[in-house]
């Protein structure tokens, strides 16, 4: 029911009964406005919580019900994604005190 909601306050325009597609209605995803050091640096976070990590440089001990090769490959992946950000935030000309990473 609360799906139905949220896309009833999505794309039902006031008054009117019928929805509208994303299209229609001219949205775009939050995704598609971002540049690249912040998808990057999206991702890098998103890849910290399925571990737990606080800090990007900080690895925390694998969580019990996580396989130690996935963990792996997620730590690997997260300084990954790190390293993108921060070579396309140096491609941009910005510094490095423009994207902060948890």
């Amino acid at each position: 029911m609360s799906q139905y909601l949220d896309a009833q306050e999505r794309f039902l325009r006031p008054g009117k009964r019928r929805f509208r597609s994303r299209h229609a209605l001219e949205l775009t995803y939050d995704s598609s406005r971002r540049t690249a050091p912040y998808r990057h640096a999206a991702r890098c976070e998103k890849l910290m919580e399925r571990i737990g990590a606080t800090y990007s440089d900080m690895y925390p001990p694998r969580p019990k019900y996580m396989r130690r090769l996935t963990h792996l490959r997620i730590l690997a992946e997260m300084t990954q994604e790190y390293d993108r950000m921060w070579q396309t935030q140096w491609e941009q000309g910005g510094s490095r005190r423009a994207i902060r990473v948890k």
